[in-house]
């Protein structure tokens, strides 16, 4: 299981686009579908809003029931990113990615092992930054 693929590292070079609130990116957050951009001529197709990764994390929370710490993190980040997506905020947009990027390495997969053969992921240095986000490790 891994929280962070593709929550925020799909955007090249996020922090850029979505520091702007008025960032047409933000449109990526809020529509599924076929969505016009603005500034753009073509729609482009979008399968994952805010709300699919907002479910997503329900259904691991649901996975989790029992283990209350780490369901309260879960919400944090449901609600950080609910908050991101309202106001255009890439600061809840950065801090649920700590949230999830701390239960990703350091509680579901801890110690970080890859299979062998496997390439390392992009951000392989930041796998071992604890941002201590998290409660359930307190």
């Amino acid at each position: 299981m891994s929280f962070e693929s593709g929550f925020v590292y799909e955007a090249e070079n996020w922090i850029k686009k979505y520091s702007d609130p008025n960032s047409p990116g933000w449109v990526f957050w809020e529509k599924t579908g076929k969505i016009e951009i603005p500034g753009y001529t073509e729609k482009v197709y979008n399968e994952k809003d805010g709300k699919w990764y907002i479910q997503q994390l329900e259904d691991v929370k649901a996975t989790f029931a029992g283990k209350t710490t780490f369901v309260d993190d879960i919400t944090k980040a449901q609600e950080l990113i609910d908050k991101a997506v309202k106001n255009h905020d890439i600061k809840s947009l950065w801090y649920a990615h700590q949230v999830l990027h701390d239960l990703d390495y350091w509680v579901l997969n801890y110690p970080i092992q890859y299979p062998k053969g496997v390439a390392a992921p992009p951000d392989w240095k930041g796998v071992e930054t604890y941002f201590g986000a998290i409660s359930v490790l307190d």
